[in-house]
């Protein structure tokens, strides 16, 4: 239980410093999401978007008109549905808060040795294999 909840409150702390990053940045979590989702899958329908990122064509919807509105991403007609594309600012914001959410998460981790930061992974990659081979 101890190691739970310490792994809870580190992941906390990085989703608190992630989530204030972005906040610099004008957008929240579940739009950058978004915007990565769409720059990874460029031309995706707003239905493929909600189905990869798991959440209801409404919620999608909400984003994507503020994300639209942001001038972030662009809808673009094809056929009875439209394909998402990430417009040059959308781009622009990724190529700048990527390697900031990185330089977070490395600096969080910096407190362990490499030899350690290779055990957690290996350890957490233990724990994920248990999770999907259920016994």
């Amino acid at each position: 239980m101890i190691a739970w909840r310490r792994l809870q409150r580190f992941s906390a702390r990085i989703d608190r410093l992630l989530d204030a990053t972005l906040r610099d940045h004008g957008i929240n979590r579940a739009q950058f999401d978004v915007l990565l989702t769409i720059g990874a899958n460029e031309g995706l329908t707003q239905q493929q978007l909600a189905e990869s990122i798991g959440l209801t064509r409404a919620n999608v919807s909400q984003l994507l008109d503020r994300l639209q509105n942001a001038g972030l991403i662009e809808r673009i007609p094809r056929g009875r549905a439209y394909a998402l594309r990430l417009t040059d600012n959308g781009r622009e914001l990724l190529e700048v808060t990527i390697p900031l959410l990185d330089q977070a998460i490395i600096e969080q981790f910096s407190a362990l040795s490499d030899s350690d930061q290779t055990q957690l992974h290996t350890l957490l990659e233990q724990l994920d294999l248990c999770e999907s081979n259920p016994e």
